[in-house]
This record gives C-alpha cells, sequence and structure tokens, in this order.
C-alpha cells in the first residue's frame, strides 16, 4: 500500500491461548526495491484510547510471530432505550466508537473505522454487550434499524478501570416516535416470537414498509419517523397462519391511528390477527387452458397515467407499482386469493411464472372474480459446430421477431459457445414467426441468416438448428507486421478490412494491430486489407486464410517552410501547421471497432488513417511533416493565444499545396504566409482572451476558492 493508506488483509479471532494463525500467500515480484514502500502492521481490532499495533518491515513471513500487548479494558453494555428510558424492544445494528481524534503522527496509517465494533440487537429488552473495550477511553454508541438509517446516537461516556461494565444508555433520536402493542392470533393466543410483515398507509397509499418483531408474549415497538402533512394512518400487518397446510393461510390486521409527533410514543393496545376480507380471487390459466400451480400474484397500481405530464423518466417504461403486503400464490388447482382493503387508485393484478408471459386483468371491486390466462413460454434448443479457434462468445444467434413493429420488445440473443457441444437454449420467447440471424463480433454484416422460424409455446426444434455447421463458414487470418530485412514492427494502429455486402456493395470493418499482431476473423475466403503504422505508407492486401507477415514501409516525413511565421506570432507563442488530405482515399474518415477475442472498444481517428496529421513550430520554420501519402493537402496555421497548447486558438488558412513523401529531406516545400491574415488572426485572439478576463475584483474562473 501507499504511505498514507492501509488495508485490512486479515481478521480473525484468538483462541484460549491468545493466539491467531493468519494463513496467506506470499508474493514474488521481480523489482525487490518496491517492497521498501509496503508496511505491514497488526493491529488489536477494539476501542482503546489509542490503537494497538505492531510494526514490522518488508512482508510477513512464514511463521513470523508478531506480539500484541493487550491493555487493561472493560465491557460496554449498550441499552437502546424510548424517549423516557424505557428499553427498546425492535431489533437494531448498534455500532460503538472511539471519540478521540485521529492521530496523523502514528507509526502506522490506522482505517478509522477498524476498532468500531458492531452488534446486532435481537429483539428484546436486552443490553448489547461490547465485551472489549479499552478503559479509559471516551465512547460514544449508535444505532440504526431496517427502515430509518438515522435511529440513535448516544452522549460520550468515559470507560473506567473498574471491573464493573460500563451502562451506556441510547435513547431514540428526539425527530423519531414510536409505536407498541401486541399482537394475539386466533384464540386470543399471544403471537410471537414472530417477525410480521407490516406497512404504514395513508388515504394516498403505503408509505413506510418494515416489520414487526414481537416477543414470546407478543409484544413489540415500532421506530417510526412522523409523517408530515399526514393526518390520519394505518398500520397493516400480515402473518401465516401457523400450521396450516400449504399454501398458507394468511392472516392479518389493519389498525387505525393519528399522524403521531416526534418524540411520542403510541400504545395501539392489543392487536388481533384474523381472517381478511377478500379483496379479489380467481384462477389462473395457460393458453391451453390447463391451471397454473404456483404462479406469483401481485396487486399493482398505476402511479401515473401514460403520457402524463411531468411524469419521471424512470416511470416511463412502466407506471405499474407493486402494493406492499398484497401479494400470493396460486394453489395446485390455479386458484388465488387476495385478502384486505381494496387500496385507491387504477388496480391490478398480476401473475408470473417464469415459465410463461405475464398477464394481468383490472380489479375495480372488493371481492372481484378475474380469470387470467398466461400464455406459455417458446424455448428454442439447438447445437452449434464452430472451429476450435474461434473465441468463446464472439458468435451471437438473435432472433428478430418478422413483425417490425415487435423487434423492440421480443429480439433476443444468445453468445454461441464451444463448450458443451455448441448446445444452446434461448428463452423465453414469445411464439410467432422470427429471423435467426448469426453475427460475428465486429462484421459489419451477419454471417447467415434462417428466414422464417417458427416458435411454438412450449419447446421448438428447427432442423437448421441440429446442428448448425459454421466451420466451413469462418476464416482466421493471423498477422506480424515486419519491416527491413523481416524485423518485426511493434506497430499500434488501424487494419481497414473491405467487405461486401449482400447487394453488392460495399462495407468496411476495422482492426489494429497490437504492438505489431493482429487476428482478424471474416467470413469471406480473401482478405481485402489496408494497412497503417506510425510513420509507414499506408499498404494494400489481398490473400487467404492463414498466418502472413505484412511488410510496412518506412516512409520519411514531408519538409515543409513558412518563412517569417515567427517574426509574426512572437518566440514563446504556440504554433501548429496542420495538413489535410484533400484527395480521394476510398477509405472512411475514421474507424472504429471491437476486439473480435476480448469484445473491448476501440476507435482511430482520421490522422491515424491517413488522412491529417501536423507538427509544431519552434525555433526552426523549418518542421517536418509525418505525411504517410503524397498528394495535395489542405494547409492551415493553427495560433495559439499563449505558450500553452489548451489556450484559444485562431486558425489561417495556407492554401492547398502538393506534399510529397521521401522527397522534402533536402528541398522543403516553401509555403508563403500573408502578414495581414496573420496580424488579423492574433487580433481576434487578443479580443477573444480579453473576453474571458473576469471584471475587476473578481477571482479568475476556475477558481473555486473565491480568491481567498
Amino acid at each position: 500500500m501507499g504511505e498514507s493508506e492501509s488495508a485490512v488483509l486479515w481478521q480473525g479471532r484468538t483462541g484460549a491461548d491468545g493466539q491467531a494463525s493468519c494463513r496467506h500467500f506470499q508474493l514474488v515480484r521481480p523489482d525487490a526495491g518496491d517492497s521498501r514502500k509496503e508496511r505491514f502492521a497488526a493491529m488489536l481490532a477494539m476501542p482503546l484510547p489509542s490503537p494497538a499495533v505492531a510494526t514490522f518491515a518488508g512482508r510477513p513471513a512464514q511463521r513470523e510471530p508478531v506480539r500484541l500487548q493487550v491493555p487493561p479494558h472493560t465491557r460496554v453494555l449498550v441499552q437502546l432505550t424510548d424517549h423516557r428510558g424505557a428499553p427498546l424492544l425492535s431489533p437494531a445494528a448498534v455500532a460503538l466508537w472511539t471519540e478521540r481524534g485521529r492521530d496523523f503522527a502514528l507509526p502506522f496509517p490506522v482505517p478509522g473505522w477498524l476498532d468500531r465494533p458492531r452488534a446486532d440487537k435481537p429483539a428484546g429488552d436486552a443490553p448489547v454487550v461490547f465485551p472489549f473495550v479499552g478503559s479509559n477511553t471516551p465512547v460514544r454508541a449508535g444505532a440504526r434499524f431496517a427502515h430509518e438509517r438515522r435511529g440513535a446516537v448516544s452522549e460520550s461516556r468515559w470507560t473506567t478501570p473498574d471491573p464493573e461494565p460500563l451502562a451506556l444508555p441510547l435513547p431514540l433520536a428526539p425527530e423519531l416516535a414510536l409505536l407498541a402493542g401486541c399482537v394475539v392470533g386466533p384464540g386470543q393466543r399471544p403471537f410471537g416470537p414472530a417477525a410480521i410483515a407490516a406497512c404504514v398507509w395513508r388515504r394516498e397509499g403505503p408509505v413506510v414498509q418494515a416489520a414487526v418483531h414481537t416477543l414470546a408474549d407478543g409484544r413489540f415497538d415500532l421506530v417510526q419517523r412522523p409523517l408530515p402533512g399526514a393526518a390520519e394512518l394505518w398500520l397493516e400487518l400480515r402473518a401465516e397462519l401457523p400450521g396450516a397446510a400449504p399454501p398458507p393461510a394468511e392472516i392479518g390486521a389493519r389498525v387505525h391511528y393519528q399522524a403521531l409527533q416526534p418524540g411520542e410514543r403510541r400504545e395501539l393496545g392489543t392487536i388481533v390477527l384474523g381472517d381478511l376480507p377478500p379483496l379479489c380471487s380467481g384462477v389462473v390459466v395457460d393458453d391451453l387452458g390447463a391451471p397454473v400451480a404456483d404462479a406469483q400474484l401481485k396487486l399493482q397500481r398505476r402511479e401515473m397515467p401514460p403520457n402524463a405530464p411531468g411524469r419521471p423518466p424512470e416511470a416511463q417504461r412502466d407506471p405499474w407499482q407493486d402494493l406492499p403486503l398484497l401479494a400470493t400464490r396460486s394453489d395446485a388447482d390455479g386458484l388465488f386469493s387476495i385478502g384486505g382493503e381494496l387500496p385507491r387508485g387504477d388496480l391490478r393484478v398480476l401473475a408470473d411464472t417464469g415459465r410463461h408471459f405475464a398477464d394481468s386483468a383490472p380489479v375495480r371491486l372488493p371481492g372481484q372474480q378475474v380469470r387470467i390466462v398466461l400464455q406459455r413460454n417458446g424455448v428454442l434448443r439447438g447445437r452449434v459446430l464452430l472451429p476450435e479457434w474461434i473465441p468463446d462468445g464472439s458468435v451471437t444467434l438473435t432472433l428478430r421477431p418478422f413483425d417490425p413493429a415487435l423487434r423492440a420488445r421480443d429480439t433476443k440473443s444468445i453468445g454461441l459457445q464451444r463448450r458443451g457441444g455448441g448446445r444452446f437454449t434461448l428463452e423465453p420467447l414469445r411464439p410467432g414467426r422470427y429471423d435467426a440471424v448469426v453475427a460475428v463480433r465486429n462484421l459489419p454484416e451477419p454471417l447467415c441468416v434462417l428466414a422464417d422460424l417458427f416458435v411454438t409455446p412450449g419447446e421448438t426444434r428447427d432442423g437448421r438448428l441440429r446442428p448448425l455447421d459454421l466451420r466451413q463458414s469462418l476464416f482466421r487470418y493471423r498477422l506480424r507486421a515486419v519491416g527491413p530485412g523481416g524485423r518485426p514492427l511493434p506497430v499500434d494502429g488501424p487494419i481497414v478490412a473491405r467487405l461486401r455486402r449482400p447487394d453488392g456493395g460495399p462495407a468496411f470493418a476495422g482492426f489494429r494491430w497490437q504492438r505489431g499482431r493482429a487476428e482478424l476473423i471474416t467470413g469471406s475466403s480473401l482478405a481485402e486489407l489496408v494497412a497503417f503504422g506510425a510513420r509507414c505508407e499506408p499498404t494494400a492486401l489481398t490473400f487467404g486464410p492463414g498466418d502472413h507477415d505484412v511488410y510496412l514501409r518506412q516512409v520519411q516525413p514531408a519538409l515543409v517552410a513558412v518563412p517569417g511565421v515567427r517574426a509574426l506570432c512572437g518566440p514563446t507563442r504556440r504554433v501548429r501547421l496542420s495538413v489535410v488530405f484533400t484527395g480521394d482515399t476510398g477509405l472512411p474518415q475514421w474507424l472504429q471497432g471491437q476486439d473480435q477475442r476480448t469484445g473491448e472498444q476501440f476507435s482511430f481517428p482520421r490522422w491515424e488513417l491517413g488522412q491529417s496529421n501536423g507538427a509544431w513550430i519552434e525555433q526552426s520554420e523549418t518542421v517536418e511533416v509525418p505525411i504517410v501519402r503524397s498528394g495535395k493537402y489542405e494547409v492551415v496555421l493553427r495560433l495559439h493565444a499563449t505558450d500553452s497548447e489548451r489556450s484559444p486558438q485562431a486558425s489561417v488558412p495556407l492554401g492547398v499545396h502538393e506534399l510529397r513523401v521521401d522527397s522534402g529531406l533536402l528541398v522543403p516545400v516553401t509555403i508563403p504566409v500573408d502578414p495581414q491574415k496573420v496580424q488579423k488572426a492574433l487580433d481576434s485572439l487578443q479580443r477573444q482572451v480579453q473576453r474571458q478576463q473576469p471584471p475587476p475584483g473578481q477571482p479568475p474562473r476556475g477558481n473555486r476558492s473565491g480568491g481567498r
């Protein structure tokens, strides 16, 4: 790690003899000189007045003992309470930390959270015990609840060297309130210990979803943040009836209460869980009319109507939101029932299994009967035979609906693999007509298209996919860049492949050199390529599949003179001479592609395709411009406002000139410069800089400190 950073590599507990063993790997690096930058330490992960750390140089060695002395310590008992000191029954996550400031002079950077023990408080009134806390240490405790992140923070207290533990009260935050009561089931028997699903509703809908944890006698309390603007609230509870035959029967209750105030404890009395009023019920069947068992059913509400003004973007795709607690599953006969009070709004019940396409039915009246028909998924199974050298995932099979209107919703794709014998399964599919499109990564056109593949509900096996043999349809080209005498050239740059579309028109695919090597996979047995390299002439190639050496001829840049530029622009201003090829290369202006083996995206601008370049004009007004092809170039002088390349710039066109490679080393091409155009550009730059200057008394733009 760095000098000011550290990371926890291992954390454990000591045994009865006070020892712990850290199993680890020994890492060996070629550069042993970097080991001085790495430091290691063992630390006691307990709150102490000052961290107990044992440092040692270098990497840990096998069987190297580390000795840590445990200082005097005690226990801390954290008791969660309500605002009046009554023990809190709700479960919570409790943490303890020291109040000392961070000591930056310590010999080892200690993570600030490492000596903050955490414990989960179960339901009940027992305190949380932290057994290892240093004596004479200022500590503070905090707690939070599953549905309320800011729950409580205690006052700071000092531990003592006494053997008696420190009792640390932890009251609720003053902005919180508390609901309390007792839950009983059928026959007035206490319902507990149990975790009961709960939700707080107001007339507009649900606002807080939580869980009520009851004790053996049915008692509970629930921490709640008062809801502004809510006058009346309802607490709804749902639980499964113990001992009921599957599917388990659901019981519940709905309790009305007035809105809470901060710091208030509200007693709800005894809550009786019983049968729920029918909200909606019905049956779920498939497209053949057979009952669908174990379908998941949810009551949903449309939060905002379609195309409503002000509708948030994240809700535009699906305005239907699940309502808490209002869900169930169908039984063996496809029957279901959802109980409870009917919420307000536009409602529907949605059914889904994962083996069918989900469907829904509207719910408008309490106790409404519905029938939901789920269409069975289509499953396409097949097998593909691929060459052994093809990267897994570089070939994809896409099922594209025959109807263009369905393509955005129902198009499905899968990456084809060699493992498993090339067998694949594509699901879920809506029954209908599809085109199966086989494509290779980074190729602009499909490898093949299997037209009019019909998918039926259930399993589909098309003879064209049993198997689909692609071993004779894919071709691999492996290239190595070489220079004079066959010497390898470790170049990086683009390779343009000329391909043909099905209609005979041209198409281009981008590939790349990586340290002088390249691999291309196409569906053609003949490759037409144009290879580029830094300061190398573009090379057109045509060959068949296999391994090939590609000779790249390195060319000398053109020599261009622009007399008088330095005298006009000054000795320090950044000035660049840019050239743009005006002829037609028959190649794209820029190139992008995707590595066929890794899927990594890459792109190349036009200057790497030999269509533009430039050079900085230093004290000498004769520069070498690294062009790679001869021809006519548009020459532009780019003047910067200062000596920085990031400063504003202005352009001065110098016309079109003939530049040639390998011929300008002795006699440069002299390009005249119009002093009036240069001065006009400099004046424009000066005005631009002045407009960017802040008014007097204001800090420069980008100075966030406000000049302080």
